[in-house]
């Protein structure tokens, strides 16, 4: 669907950073976390809970939202 004018071009900026925001957020955070990590035995576990709820909340809350 083509939306014309102002409201036409503030939902494409709205849905690309949507889309970077979605595309940022994932599997790669655990990655440069263990990466730049002192101790990655406990730093991994810790990314990838942390990594859950950031999806939990930017994928699920936000859409309710």
């Amino acid at each position: 669907m083509h939306i014309a004018g102002d409201k036409g071009r503030f939902l494409s900026v709205a849905s690309a950073f949507i889309t970077a925001t979605l595309a940022f957020l994932g599997c790669e955070i655990v990655g440069v976390t263990v990466g730049e990590a002192q101790n990655p035995r406990r730093a991994v576990p810790r990314a990838v809970k942390l990594t859950l709820w950031r999806i939990v909340w930017f994928y699920i809350i936000l859409v309710l939202l």
